[in-house]
């Protein structure tokens, strides 16, 4: 008999919503954590899409769930070399929320409850060197000396994926297929936050920035959490390379931008952490079925960059939920095979999952694309400064004025390629 059921490594959204599943259906589940906490090495706040956290855990309302605050205003800013121009989207009489703000660190925790309150055990402090095998099948883990064997394990360990790498199961990054994001906490207090960005209760606002980043391809946002703001810059590491910047500077020269100073000017800087994430999707997802392995979360390169548009968390908590579905038609079958397994890949084909990132698949390769951090950004700030513009001289009608002002920023062919490849892969 194995130690336990399922061993998990990992306690983020992925090895949490696995757990609380398995958990729940009467599994005997292990869950390992490096850190010393689950959500340790997520300190900073970022946006979940809620759709499915609320298939997972359907007894709780997300309104229970301790988000800090919910999303009803989607901003978009973009950021000449002297002014910026704001796009933004405001809902009222909104009757379901479709994403919250959160704290990793604040709801790792309380998720990691649940799973304990279901009879899941998290240990944390402690690393997972290496995985057990017999006949070449997956029969646990080794954690700093331990060996706790398993019927079945998931990595769910994150972008750095040690054990995936290890085994072959995936690729070594490379520059280009990995963003790096610098984070941080202005502490602003509630009353403050409600005032400047114009709130009240649990509002909030999502808002991202173009065109902030030093020629650097990538951008910044801004997540309003309660009595906090978080701040940041995502950028694709290759770029930083090229560009001799290190996001630690570009961080500073993105907070301290008087776009963003508006916001945060007398707050305190209380955390700053960073991390990598897969940039290429599913371009870069790595083998994520085994004899007795299933990968799951950031580490199976579950990631969709869209322009202002961010996921990860919905792609981790669903990917782990399937691969705890799996897992229970697995112990009913008492049949771990690679085989039995692969019912995973099936469910996740026929998820938003792999349905969005096969959608989205060549997004990366728009999104990487150095206009859209340098020249569109300004271009947008110089025809909105045109057309407001009064000095009592007659000007062009306003579509001439437009085009007057593209075909000067922008090379005719190279704005015709961009607008296609918009329509073709957003």
């Amino acid at each position: 008999m194995p130690d336990v059921d399922v061993a998990i490594v990992g306690a983020g959204l992925a090895g949490l919503s696995a757990a609380y599943k398995l958990a729940k259906n009467g599994l005997n589940v292990l869950v390992i954590e490096r850190g010393p906490y689950p959500g340790s090495k997520n300190v900073s706040g970022g946006r979940m899409y809620l759709h499915a956290i609320r298939r997972l855990i359907r007894e709780i309302p997300v309104e229970n769930m301790p988000f800090e605050r919910f999303v009803v205003r989607e901003c978009i800013t973009f950021v000449g070399e002297d002014s910026y121009v704001t796009l933004e989207l405001n809902q009222f009489k909104v009757k379901q929320y479709t994403s919250g703000i959160v704290l990793r660190a604040r709801f790792d925790k309380w998720f990691a409850s649940l799973v304990e309150e279901n009879g899941g055990v998290i240990v944390t402090n402690k690393r997972v060197d290496d995985l057990l095998f017999e006949n070449g099948k997956v029969t646990g883990i080794i954690a700093e000396g331990d060996q706790i064997t398993a019927n079945a394990v998931i990595i769910a360990e994150g972008a750095n994926s040690f054990l995936a790498e290890k085994y072959n199961l995936r690729k070594s990054f490379s520059p280009k297929s990995m963003t790096v994001a610098a984070k941080g906490i202005i502490e602003l207090g509630e009353d403050e936050i409600n005032k400047r960005f114009n709130l009240k209760n649990r509002e909030g606002v999502a808002h991202a920035f173009v065109g902030i980043t030093k020629g650097v391809q990538g951008g910044g946002f801004i997540y309003t959490n309660k009595d906090v703001v978080a701040i940041g810059v995502v950028c694709l590491l290759e770029s930083l390379v090229k560009n001799k910047i290190s996001i630690a500077d570009l961080f500073e020269y993105y907070r301290l931008h008087p776009a963003i100073q508006r916001y945060i000017e007398g707050g305190k800087l209380i955390e700053y952490s960073g991390h990598l994430t897969p940039e290429l999707g599913i371009n870069m997802m790595p083998k994520i079925v085994s004899n007795g392995l299933l990968i799951a979360g950031d580490a199976a390169a579950f990631f969709l960059e869209g322009g202002p548009i961010l996921r990860g968390m919905d792609f981790a908590i669903e990917s782990g939920s399937l691969a705890a579905e799996t897992l229970l038609i697995a112990h009913k079958r008492k049949d771990f095979s690679e085989k039995t397994l692969s019912i995973y890949l099936e469910l996740l084909n026929n998820s938003f999952v792999l349905r969005d990132l096969k959608r989205y698949k060549n997004a990366p390769k728009f999104m990487n694309n150095p206009r859209l951090y340098t020249i569109y950004p300004k271009l947008i700030n110089e025809i909105y400064k045109q057309i407001m513009h009064i000095d009592g001289s007659t000007k062009p009608l306003l579509g001439k004025l437009m085009l007057n002002l593209m075909f000067k920023n922008v090379n005719p062919i190279y704005l015709v390629k961009d607008i296609i490849e918009a329509m073709m892969y957003l």
